[in-house]
């Protein structure tokens, strides 16, 4: 029969729950799943290409339901592999972080990495909120496209490297489509070659 009110099943549920007191000076950690996978040895067999790949924690999660919605009973299918809600206090000097990732070692190293294909509108990264870059370089192999607010820069930045490295469109009468705060240190540097109009 079909669920008639809110279903919640679990493959596997834990809850842990810590209501101890801090004293002075230490430090606590609390761990609702902790996992390790660790791959030891020399590989001295391996003559050939071979990959091996590691999962601290791999989830999948697929919705394969074949039912075609009608226009008048639509149906939202929102699929998660992994999803993170923190929730902190602000008691104390405290931080919250829906997922804090780490990468060291390798050749090339991805905190984060993400692809996305196949729907309609697919992005790799969605983010609803302000987004920073605090050190490094960020790098755009494609267009940035910003449907409100502002795109600022706290350092140099270098826009393409030919054609419409930078190209500002006005729309509906809107004044001050590229502005450069007043200060004696900002200024725009144009160069141009092969004979192109400044």
């Amino acid at each position: 029969t079909g669920a008639t009110a809110t279903n919640n099943q679990y493959g596997m549920y834990s809850l842990f729950t810590n209501a101890q007191n801090l004293a002075a000076d230490v430090t606590v950690n609390d761990y609702g799943i902790y996992q390790e996978v660790i791959k030891t040895g020399t590989d001295t067999s391996a003559t050939s290409a071979t990959t091996h790949r590691l999962f601290g924690i791999y989830g999948y999660a697929k919705n394969d339901d074949a039912t075609n919605d009608s226009d008048a009973t639509p149906i939202t299918r929102n699929t998660y592999a992994g999803y993170f809600n923190s929730t902190g206090n602000s008691n104390s000097i405290s931080t919250g972080y829906g997922v804090f990732a780490t990468a060291t070692g390798s050749d090339t190293a991805y905190g984060i990495y993400a692809t996305a294909s196949g729907g309609t509108n697919s992005r790799a990264g969605y983010f609803n909120g302000p987004v920073e870059v605090a050190s490094g370089d960020a790098t755009f192999g494609q267009d940035i496209s910003i449907g409100g607010g502002n795109l600022n820069f706290a350092g140099d930045t270098t826009i393409g490297d030919g054609g419409d490295a930078l190209a500002v469109s006005l729309k509906d009468n809107i004044e001050d489509a590229l502005d450069i705060p007043q200060s004696t240190n900002n200024y725009i540097n144009i160069n141009t070659t092969d004979g192109s109009e400044n």
